[in-house]
């Protein structure tokens, strides 16, 4: 990864850290894109109705109105489901989240 570009990905040695470049060009990274939208991060677009649930979800943890809204635009503009086969991605299981710098 160093040689494609990658400076930093702060994972420790225990985890189970995937790197998923575009383009999705073979079939382990194409299968790769698929286990991470089954494991929940590509979720299709919310309807109304499930927006507000999600909306009143944030709020019962004490988030104000505003920050839930704006987190859930943030996360809707991600759309890993739709936009993440042109994302570099670092994947790590367990909800174990890692950081880089290209």
């Amino acid at each position: 990864m160093h040689k494609a570009g990658l400076k930093t990905s702060p994972v420790r040695v225990s985890d189970a850290a995937r790197f998923l470049c575009p383009p999705l060009d073979t079939d382990y990274k194409n299968r790769l894109f698929k286990a991470i939208c089954d494991q929940g991060y590509g979720q299709p677009r919310p309807n109304d109705e499930q927006r507000e649930r999600w909306k009143a979800g944030l709020m019962n943890y004490g988030i104000s109105e505003q920050d839930a809204d704006t987190e859930i635009a943030r996360e809707l503009e991600e759309d890993f489901l739709q936009k993440g086969q042109r994302y570099h991605t670092v994947y790590a299981d367990l909800l174990t989240w890692s950081f880089g710098v290209v």
